[in-house]
């Protein structure tokens, strides 16, 4: 599939050096129309509005909103033919599994991956001390970033690149040689290391990790898109965008605990007697459709009280004289085969009804 058509979007304003950068490079493989912020936007998330106000400009349109804004208004009215979406190119990286959440360039992808359209999120990552933020950059450092975006808008899309993936979250380092720096694939860092410092009223929080980037001194693996930057490579981590489930059969149970309807796989229920104290395992006629057992999964069989543990159902069974019952046990599919020799003590009413 050939790309004809980008939307293109960022969250740190229609006015950014980085967004004319990518639009330049991106309108030599597509035609770009620009939905951005009228301005700075950053690490908003998927912060939405109710409605926003929209202006004509010269490449596109500017949303009085956030980046997400953007991408509704683009792909539900102002660019509804788009092929792919492309956000950037952010001024400072986004690198981590922890920043995914807070980016307005991520999000800007994520949203766009719910509209069923291949999205990247551009990003360059700017080195420096507390105040990277302040420096000035043209558009031609920027070309590790713009090179490597027009790259894979113009060949990935319609390709298994995205059968898996929803977007591509590429960093670059700053274009500072004559050649471009290579690419890898990478995995987002699972590395965290924010800090909160209480001062008086208030509270400094920290983010740790860009003074270690700078520093050299953090532990990314290889692979990692922090470990691709820092080693002067431009990272792409293939993502997917809605939270994906994965089913436990153990919050399965917990749940039907919860709700007053687990049923073990199997029930079995042993007597020992007043006479001699001997687990003597009796059979017991047991109505499986009445069995309402909720005992906790968990439960130890051991010398622990039952009682604490057990919550209310009912049995319909057929039991000795109850005035023989000392006490009993209880197999829920626990892999039990015989009453536990500990057992002595636990106690467990049966109810009819």
């Amino acid at each position: 599939m050939t790309v004809s058509r980008v939307l293109l979007t960022n969250d740190d304003g229609i006015d950014s050096v980085g967004l004319e950068a990518l639009r330049e490079a991106l309108a030599e493989v597509a035609e770009v129309t620009v939905v951005a912020p009228a301005g700075d936007q950053s690490a908003v998330g998927r912060a939405t509005s109710d409605e926003v106000t929209i202006h004509e400009h010269n490449h596109g349109y500017v949303v009085d909103g956030t980046p997400v804004d953007c991408v509704i208004a683009g792909l539900g009215d102002l660019v509804p033919d788009a092929d792919a979406v492309v956000a950037g190119c952010n001024k400072g990286a986004n690198l981590g599994a922890y920043t995914l959440g807070r980016s307005g360039t991520i999000s800007a992808a994520v949203e766009a991956a719910f509209f069923d359209v291949p999205a990247f999120a551009i990003s360059m990552y700017i080195p420096g001390g507390e105040d990277w933020y302040k420096r000035d950059l043209s558009q031609s450092e920027y070309k590790n970033a713009t090179q490597a975006a027009k790259f894979l808008v113009d060949r990935s899309v319609g390709t298994d690149a995205f059968e898996t993936a929803d977007y591509l979250n590429v960093n670059a380092p700053v274009f500072d040689s004559e050649q471009l720096v290579p690419m890898e694939v990478t995995r987002p860092s699972k590395l965290y290391d924010m800090t909160a410092e209480r001062n008086g009223g208030s509270i400094t929080l920290t983010d740790r990790i860009w003074g270690r980037m700078n520093d050299g001194t953090l532990p990314d693996p290889e692979g990692t898109d922090r470990r691709a930057i820092v080693e002067n490579r431009v990272s792409v981590s293939p993502l997917t965008a809605p939270h994906t489930t994965e089913r436990y059969g153990e919050l399965d149970k917990l749940v039907g605990v919860y709700n007053g309807r687990w049923r073990p796989q199997r029930v079995s229920v042993g007597l020992w007697y007043s006479q001699n104290l001997s687990p003597t395992q009796v059979p017991i006629s047991a109505r499986v459709p009445l069995i309402r057992w909720c005992v906790s999964p968990v439960v130890s069989v051991h010398s622990l009280p039952l009682w604490p543990r057990l919550l209310t159902g009912y049995v319909h069974t057929e039991l000795p004289s109850p005035s023989l019952l000392c006490g009993c046990w209880v197999s829920c599919g626990l892999g039990l085969s015989s009453p536990p020799q500990e057992a002595v003590g636990i106690r467990l009413l049966p109810l009819y009804r």
